[in-house]
């Protein structure tokens, strides 16, 4: 089903020209295009935040350089370009040449983020760069120069918001930051778009507005809601790679619609560009499956562990006696594996251990230990790079309200201090939930119930050993802006 749900979203991207070429058709310019979808996306984004949690709409003013960033600086200008691209090139040339934002992100966090620039990185720009010479038609004519500039406009202004959004969401939550990056994208755009030509034409033929919702709807929000379903249920790499299909579905489009040429070279250089953007996810997933901005602060996290801690203290502490959580495992003939690793008194999070340990965030639970207004103390464990969904958590639990309780109340209460903190082997037992995330899993990692340790065990044997149930505990992301790419 998450495979089925990610192609879905790929399919959706892919026919966006169905929409905005019929639009054209009836008059609205790029800018028109772009107001258009914008505004769409925020009105249905602002109503999932109201329904959801209205307080997830509040930003700070310091921080407003953040969306004007997202929501100009990115989701204005890609979507112009592209839908500029869109107009004086084929369907295929637009959507391939979007596929260029992998590369220029690539470029941009060697700059900005000191990232290294490696052989595969190269080889990986190099492929595009070939690509994106084959689908112009190697200076043979065949495709606009001013398309092929919007078209890698589009790549650019896609490529921007791994900038902004890299400081946003270090801040806020997707939904926080999506939603008013489609805000600011739809106020920005107003004065210039000609709203009242937009209505004119709209009276004159009630069409625009059907094509102008189908544009928000079947070819932005639907997608991000499947997108964001599939990526909950798989590694990012792997739903990225999935959703290279829209360059696929674009081609076809245009071919079978609009009866677009499909020339040899245009082939190759989709095959160009698509083999990098494989190759650039391939090399994400490896490094344990995080973001790019996980990736960055993971590799700081390593870099000042490997300087604190590859002392006789980090050897020693391997040969450490059996925890608790161990004992009680072995007494319960449970298989387990153990792990240990360098953890940082600075940053006792899950993502530390997932990097440290080579493990992706996915299969890296972190406990939670809450109070319920009804049942008491209450454990959730969730996935180390998600939230705790408070509300969900209180309705599968069977309390009205819990809150996380406070971290100098946590070794009174369980036995454990923060950052060796398991959901085995505290003092009493208490009402456990597992995110349901771990049930698609063979294997996850859970605190050994100290600082460094953690152990590895399936998910069935958790649950049977600490009468755990599945729930679905972790806040709904919002995939950002046109991104294909997480959560």
């Amino acid at each position: 089903m998450a495979t089925l749900s990610i192609i879905a979203a790929g399919i959706c991207w892919g026919i966006i020209g169905l929409f905005s070429r019929t639009l054209a058709g009836f008059g609205l310019s790029p800018l028109q295009l772009a107001l258009g979808r914008s505004l769409v996306t925020a009105l249905i984004l602002v109503a999932v935040a109201v329904i959801r949690d209205p307080r997830s709409l509040h930003i700070r003013k310091k921080d407003c350089w953040m969306f004007l960033g997202t929501g100009i600086g990115s989701l204005v200008f890609f979507n112009v370009c592209y839908f500029t691209a869109i107009q004086l090139t084929t369907l295929s040339v637009a959507a391939i040449l979007l596929y260029t934002a992998p590369s220029i992100v690539m470029i941009f966090s060697v700059v900005l983020f000191k990232e290294r620039f490696t052989s595969l990185k190269a080889l990986c720009l190099l492929l595009s760069f070939s690509g994106c010479v084959l689908v112009s038609g190697l200076g043979a004519g065949s495709v606009s120069t001013a398309g092929i500039l919007a078209g890698l406009g589009a790549g650019l202004g896609y490529a921007l918001y791994s900038v902004f959004g890299h400081y946003a969401l270090e801040k806020y939550r997707p939904l926080t930051v999506t939603s008013w990056t489609f805000i600011v994208a739809s106020l920005a755009l107003l004065p210039f778009s000609g709203i009242t030509q937009i209505g004119r034409l709209a009276m004159e033929n009630t069409a625009v507005i059907s094509f102008l919702l189908l544009l928000g709807l079947l070819s932005t929000a639907l997608p991000y809601s499947l997108y964001t379903f599939g990526l909950r249920r798989m590694e990012a790499g792997r739903a990225s790679v999935l959703a290279s299909v829209e360059p696929l579905t674009s081609t076809l489009t245009g071919f079978a619609v609009f009866h677009e040429d499909l020339t040899l070279s245009g082939v190759l250089g989709i095959i160009c560009i698509l083999t990098a953007v494989v190759l650039l996810e391939k090399k994400r997933h490896d490094e344990y499956g995080q973001t790019d901005g996980q990736q960055r602060q993971s590799a700081r996290r390593r870099k000042r562990t490997e300087k604190k801690y590859v002392t006789k203290e980090f050897f020693s502490m391997t040969k450490q006696k059996k925890t608790n959580v161990m004992r009680l495992l072995d007494k319960e003939k449970i298989p387990y594996t153990t792990k240990a690793y360098a953890f940082d008194e600075n940053d006792l999070s899950g993502i530390h251990a997932a990097a440290a340990l080579g493990l992706a965030p996915e299969r890296v639970f972190k406990t939670l230990v809450a109070q319920g207004n009804k049942t008491g103390p209450v454990v959730f464990c969730i996935p180390c790079h998600q939230e705790l969904d408070l509300k969900k958590a209180a309705s599968c639990s069977g309390n009205k309200s819990v809150a996380l309780i406070h971290v100098k109340d946590l070794l009174g209460l369980t036995g454990y201090i923060r950052g060796g903190c398991s959901p085995l082997g505290m003092k009493k037992k208490f009402p456990t939930y597992l995110d349901r995330t771990a049930a698609t899993l063979e294997t996850i990692s859970i605190s050994a119930g100290q600082r460094g340790r953690q152990i590895l065990l399936a998910p069935t044997a958790l649950t049977a050993l600490s009468g755990a149930t599945f729930a679905d505990l972790t806040m709904d992301d919002i995939i950002l802006t046109d991104g294909r790419v997480r959560s």
